[in-house]
């Protein structure tokens, strides 16, 4: 891969095309895989990826496109397809006597006692005034909120998910 990586570079193209560039590549080599490419995106040169290792595409792509059987199902910047997916897992912390909190719930809530009077609930939303919604429900049974966290997708998670759509 390095060999393949250096043959590339030798006369400085604008435009380098590599497929599984990290494949077979100890974690060494691989983050000084990234860093090259990087490095070569940072100079003004077209990189173009293939890959099925989506973790790897996060670190190094700003854009994507999605293929699915030859087909480009969609395409854009990495963070705007993983933010495009509409559910979102949340995870809440909160406070408050166990019946209160499990009667503010909507159905499918995941509640999780952690101790005393503080329960883990996940739950997956799809818009804000869901959002808003379960946190007016769960202020109107008077249990605290201590946190709150929207679990950001990974491509591969958010791949996953487009794939899902499409063959609906």
């Amino acid at each position: 891969q390095r060999l393949g990586l250096a043959q590339a570079m030798l006369h400085k193209p604008e435009l380098i095309i590599h497929d599984e560039p990290t494949d077979g590549v100890d974690p060494v080599g691989r983050k000084e895989i990234r860093e090259v490419l990087r490095g070569l995106a940072a100079d003004g040169a077209t990189v173009f990826l293939n890959s099925h290792l989506l973790q790897e595409i996060e670190l190094i792509c700003e854009d994507v496109a999605i293929l699915n059987h030859g087909r480009v199902l969609r395409s854009g910047r990495v963070s705007d397809l993983k933010a495009a997916i509409k559910e979102s897992p949340y995870t809440f912390r909160l406070h408050g006597a166990e019946a209160n909190v499990k009667s503010c719930l909507p159905e499918g809530a995941s509640l999780l006692s952690v101790g005393g009077d503080t329960h883990e609930v996940d739950l997956v939303l799809a818009e804000q005034i869901d959002v808003d919604r379960v946190i007016d429900a769960i202020r109107a049974k008077g249990v605290s909120i201590l946190s709150m966290q929207r679990k950001v997708l990974t491509l591969e998670e958010a791949f996953l998910e487009i794939v899902k759509e499409t063959q609906a």
